[in-house]
């Protein structure tokens, strides 16, 4: 498991780079919430169709 602080480093280093990325934190423990696999949904649905 990372810190929140290690994948915000890891998301700008990708900016940075010019890697294109979508990037959402949400507030709950370590868990899945029902809006997080609803955006995965909508991500991994978009990618399947491209």
């Amino acid at each position: 498991m990372l810190s929140i602080e290690l994948a915000i480093q890891g998301r700008d280093f990708a900016l940075a780079h010019g890697c294109k990325l979508e990037w959402h934190t949400y507030p709950m423990p370590h868990s899945v919430c029902a809006e997080e696999v609803e955006a995965l949904r909508v991500w991994l649905g978009a990618k399947l169709r491209a």
